[in-house]
């Protein structure tokens, strides 16, 4: 998965935040709790 795809995603979801962190897989913010 690349940078393009996890910020479609995050749009799609309408989320707020996308936490990127090595080693662990992509987080969304969505209605203020992280999933």
């Amino acid at each position: 998965m690349d940078i393009r795809e996890l910020l479609a995603i995050t749009k799609e979801r309408d989320a707020s935040d996308l936490h990127i962190t090595v080693g662990v897989p992509p987080v969304l913010r969505l209605n203020g709790k992280l999933r």
